[in-house]
């Protein structure tokens, strides 16, 4: 598609650490290339064209405190329409996150830092991230009409994913309000389960995020200093 279709909904994908490494890590033909992954998806559920887009840090990128710092989504997308020049615009309110492994890690950026951006994602997919109280507070956070995916695993990762998403559930449910959240622990085969869990949990989840319109979102998100004093989540790596 392109801008005589009007804009187009965007996949903006962040890797985990990365220090010193490959630019598009995840966009590497000789190791997991998501845009295959990603072009499956779309044609088995007939999706609607898209744009995936992934940025890349390599400087301060091997601690999760360092990753992501200060990523502004808005201005992201806004960089990503400039490379395409005329051709693409994309639709500010069908903007999916995801991010893997220690994107979920930082309180200051990444995952757990877009309920403080201008631009508010349409939906956030956490792969195989912390699960300790800053993700409780970072995504806990994002407005409740804000559907929030975690797919993770505990096979080469240990740690205790049902109580976050008891908790999780119960911060985020509130009134008769209840948010189009799942919180999944997938026993991931193989040797390599925290990588190869990346296009497991994309194909479980994007369609169903990609297809329908959002629904109205609040003008505002909840303040993550009002979430430190309900802190009953487990620690993370």
């Amino acid at each position: 598609g392109g801008a005589s279709e009007g804009p187009l909904p965007a996949v903006v994908f962040l890797h985990g650490l990365n220090d010193g490494g490959p630019i598009h890590r995840w966009l590497n033909p000789d190791a997991i290339d998501l845009r295959g992954v990603v072009a499956a998806i779309a044609e088995s559920a007939a999706l609607p064209p898209f744009i995936l887009a992934a940025p890349s840090q390599t400087k301060d990128a091997g601690h999760a405190r360092s990753l992501w710092a200060g990523f502004d989504l808005e201005a992201f997308v806004a960089a990503v329409e400039r490379a395409y020049g005329d051709a693409y615009r994309i639709d500010r309110g069908r903007v999916v996150v995801v991010g893997h492994s220690a994107a979920g890690c930082n309180p200051d950026g990444g995952l757990l830092a877009l309920a403080e951006g201008a631009l508010l994602p349409a939906a956030v997919v956490a792969v195989d991230t912390c699960v300790d109280d800053d993700a409780f507070v970072g995504l806990g956070a994002l407005p409740g009409s804000v559907p929030v995916r975690v797919v993770a695993q505990t096979r080469s990762w240990p740690r205790d994913v049902g109580a976050f998403r008891e908790q999780l559930r119960a911060l985020r449910s509130y009134g008769s309000f209840t948010p189009d959240d799942s919180v999944d622990e997938i026993d991931e085969p193989g040797t390599a389960p925290h990588e190869t869990i990346v296009p497991t949990a994309l194909r479980r989840v994007l369609a169903a995020l990609l297809r329908p319109s959002p629904p109205p979102r609040p003008p505002r998100a909840l303040p993550a200093a009002a979430l430190r004093p309900l802190l009953r989540a487990p620690r993370g790596r």
